[in-house]
């Protein structure tokens, strides 16, 4: 696995080119790159598909204008270390098949704490093990070029297959969290538990030698 500047050789105002500044991370299953501006028609598209807001916790929104503005702001900061956030679109076999992002900033967490979101758009690219080399991929990143202390997520109780994804790359579950997020399913305002994993530092250091993705 590599990171690397991702300079295409055009401007970053060109249609389709993410800023010369960011991070290119290749696995052998996926990529983590920048989101391309020429694609977001197919991610707005996607995260309906999964019941994901376009334009992550930014709050409510008034017009379908606005949803696509605050998008192309997010695409625009992919790929790079944006007020506390690293997002990266996930690419497998030349395709746009989910995002992946560490999120901290002194506004949500300490210091040196990350946490990850992980999206696979498309059932059919679930259990091929690209989300775990996602998850690899960017942790590796955010302990050895960013000096994370510590990277944590969150899945809900029932997600039996990512809890088994993070508990095999060596992430520790440390509690429930009750009544964490409201349900997807439910329009009467359900919430659902979720659980919180998290690996340290040293924990990961002292796994990639046995840990594959």
């Amino acid at each position: 696995m590599s990171g690397e500047p991702g300079n295409r050789g055009s401007s970053a105002a060109d249609l389709g080119s993410p800023a010369p500044d960011t991070v290119v991370i290749r696995g052998t299953r996926c990529t983590l790159r920048a989101f391309r501006s020429d694609e977001l028609d197919t991610l707005i598209a996607a995260l309906h598909s999964v019941g994901e807001d376009p334009a992550g916790f930014a709050g409510p929104r008034e017009t379908v204008g606005d949803e696509r503005e605050e998008l192309r702001r997010r695409i625009a900061a992919s790929g790079r270390l944006h007020d506390g956030w690293l997002e990266f679109a996930i690419e497998a076999d030349g395709r746009l098949v989910g995002d992946v992002q560490g999120r901290g900033g002194r506004r949500m967490l300490p210091p040196g704490v990350y946490e990850l979101g992980i999206e696979l758009y498309d059932p059919a690219s679930r259990g091929k093990g690209i989300g775990s080399e996602a998850v690899t991929l960017i942790t590796t990143h955010l302990f050895a070029k960013l000096g994370a202390g510590r990277v944590q997520a969150t899945t809900d109780v029932t997600n039996v297959p990512m809890r088994a994804v993070l508990a095999r790359l060596g992430f520790r579950e440390e509690g429930v969290l009750r009544d964490f997020m409201p349900s997807r399913d439910d329009p009467a305002g359900a919430r659902n538990d979720y659980v919180l994993a998290a690996v340290t530092a040293a924990d990961w250091a002292g796994l990639r030698g046995a840990t594959r993705p």
